[in-house]
């Protein structure tokens, strides 16, 4: 070969060093960052900065697969192939500890509470095993905090987390068999999330507790009236406009809370097919504005409808 072209091939082996050496720099110093959790310190990897770390990845493979491309790669490629296994058991690593992370945090707000332990007590206690070797692990990645150094080599890393995925698997999937089978029994359940259906069941008994609860499940129901202050039997039931609605049959809270709002599903259709039935009645007995402030909006609104659509109905005829 003639001087040129040698000088040519050693200006581009010079310029693939020098990206090696720019990777090598680059993930000789890149840093794993952390986020509070419930106000707790380091708990979890900092989300931003985890897609971060996932974009330098694939750019620094990227550019691995681009130098293994060049003819003028056969000095460097044993470097390169290996960079290529390093980036790419640190982007599985990361992939694994952001699912592990994700899915703890969800279980987390559930397991964590006094309704799990009631409810799910084996599952609870498999949960509690996961937490603490959550918190070890992300107690040695602060202490060590480089990427590398705790991905890479880290036998123990890559053991973990499958382990506990696997484990978080199994306490997901015993909640939500436990829930669905009670969503099952009352289909309003899946308007609210895990952690509030969790709580209602644990606090069936306990007519007050369910309040805050009431708008989720029935769309006109913001709270309910009681017979008494022990609050142990449902006697009406109140819009967000404060209109209340006295039930025809009064709905004793008991333990099962599917139960009782089912009776108090039932008790609501009875109390509002009643007021739309007396309305339909009154509209031809009371002037428009007495009736309308004798009954419900709701009761009021069909009442009118269904006299017009008579009334139409008897002109055309």
């Amino acid at each position: 070969p003639d001087v040129e072209s040698i000088t040519v091939a050693a200006r581009k082996e010079l310029q693939l060093e020098e990206q090696l050496a720019v990777i090598g720099k680059q993930w000789a110093d890149e840093q794993l960052a952390f986020a509070q959790f419930k106000g707790r310190s380091a708990l979890i990897l900092d989300g931003d900065v985890l897609i971060e770390l996932g974009e330098k990845l694939e750019e620094s493979l990227q550019i691995l697969g681009a130098m293994n491309g060049s003819r003028h790669i056969s000095a460097f490629r044993e470097e390169v192939q290996a960079w290529v296994r390093k980036l790419s058991t640190v982007v599985e690593v990361l992939e694994l500890w952001a699912q592990v992370q994700a899915m703890w945090m969800h279980l987390e707000a559930v397991y964590s509470s006094a309704d799990a332990a009631k409810q799910l007590p084996h599952e609870s206690k498999r949960f509690a095993a996961i937490d603490r070797s959550w918190r070890k692990n992300m107690e040695k990645a602060l202490e060590t905090r480089n990427v590398f150094q705790f991905c890479l080599g880290n036998d123990r890393l890559q053991d973990l987390l499958p382990h506990l995925l696997e484990q978080l698997e199994v306490c997901q999937k015993a909640l939500s068999g436990y829930l669905d089978s009670k969503r099952q029994g009352f289909p309003r359940f899946y308007f609210v999330s895990d952690h509030t259906l969790l709580e209602l069941l644990s606090r069936g008994a306990d007519g007050d507790a369910i309040q805050p609860h009431l708008p989720a499940l029935f769309a006109g129901i913001a709270r309910t009236d009681f017979e008494s202050a022990e609050a142990t039997n449902i006697s009406s039931i109140v819009s967000a406009q404060g209109e209340a609605l006295e039930l025809p049959q009064h709905v004793a809270v008991e333990n099962s809370i599917e139960d009782t709002l089912s009776r108090l599903e039932t008790a609501m259709r009875a109390a509002v097919g009643a007021a739309v039935r007396q309305a339909v009645t009154e509209t031809s007995v009371l002037p428009l504005e007495q009736f309308v402030w004798h009954n419900t909006a709701q009761a009021s609104s069909l009442a009118l409808l269904t006299k017009w659509t008579c009334d139409c109905d008897a002109a055309i005829s």
